[in-house]
């Protein structure tokens, strides 16, 4: 069957920078009937080292990739 969601952690990439290194959100992404031809619903909670202004961006970004996404699979789109 079809999982309900898919939550994972999301880190940036930080090469060196050390600050970076705790950064990081959880996504959780429902896949709602229909998908990949409806868009999922993507939840972020648990930011850590993210001001309430960066989350918002962040999530409008995936918003509008899995606008951008629909018909396809978007999952990896997302995590990276």
């Amino acid at each position: 069957g079809i999982p309900e969601f898919i939550e994972t952690i999301v880190f940036p990439s930080t090469g060196e920078d050390s600050q970076s290194q705790y950064v990081c959100v959880t996504l959780i992404v429902y896949l709602t009937p229909g998908y990949p031809d409806v868009s999922p619903v993507v939840t972020l909670k648990n930011p850590r080292g993210l001001d309430e202004d960066t989350v918002k961006l962040i999530q409008r970004d995936v918003e509008e990739k899995c606008n951008d996404f629909i018909g396809q699979p978007v999952m990896f789109e997302l995590i990276e």
